[in-house]
Parts: structure tokens; C-alpha cells; sequence
């Protein structure tokens, strides 16, 4: 049932995806505990700080790592961190 869930939001988070030119670079500051980098607690985006108040999924593919958290302003949104690289990116911007 989990491996269900699991697809079904990771199919959902593909569709609100946009288009691979359309990706936002934004800087993420992570906690890092038992590990670097292991889950981000703030990111920047139009030279505003928004904190991560609350991360409602994480997902990894094999190059990338997916976040979905919402942000101090009580909008949802979702990271993309390529880890191999080091690069952030906002995958999904909420509804203005």
C-alpha cells in the first residue's frame, strides 16, 4: 500500500512539474544531522527567505531528490536538489 502512495504522489508531483527550461534555480540552506544536507529548513526565491515549516513528502529518483514542503507563508511548494551536482530548483510554484 505504501509502494501505491508512493507512485501515486510521485505521478502528481510529474504532472505539476514545468517544462525543464522553466525551472527556477533558487539557494537552500539544509539541516545537516547524520548526514550533509539532509533535509532543507529555508530557501531563497525573488531575494525573499521563505522557512520550511513543514516537509509533507521526500522522494529520490536516481539523480535527483524531491521535497515537498510548505513554506512560513502557507503556501506549498516543491524542491528539486540535484545532488550531484549541488543545484536546487523550484519544480512547483503555488497558485498566486
Amino acid at each position: 500500500m505504501i509502494y501505491f502512495v508512493e507512485l501515486f504522489l510521485l505521478f502528481t508531483i510529474m504532472k505539476e512539474m514545468p517544462p525543464k527550461n522553466k525551472m527556477i534555480k533558487i539557494q537552500v540552506q539544509c539541516y545537516s544531522g547524520y548526514k550533509d544536507d539532509e533535509k532543507p529548513i529555508s530557501f531563497i526565491l525573488d531575494a525573499h527567505k521563505f522557512m520550511v515549516e513543514r516537509i509533507f513528502g521526500r522522494w529520490r529518483s536516481p539523480d535527483f531528490e524531491y521535497y515537498k514542503v510548505l513554506a512560513d507563508d502557507g503556501k506549498d511548494y516543491l524542491l528539486r536538489n540535484d545532488y550531484r551536482n549541488d543545484d536546487w530548483s523550484l519544480e512547483k510554484i503555488p497558485d498566486l
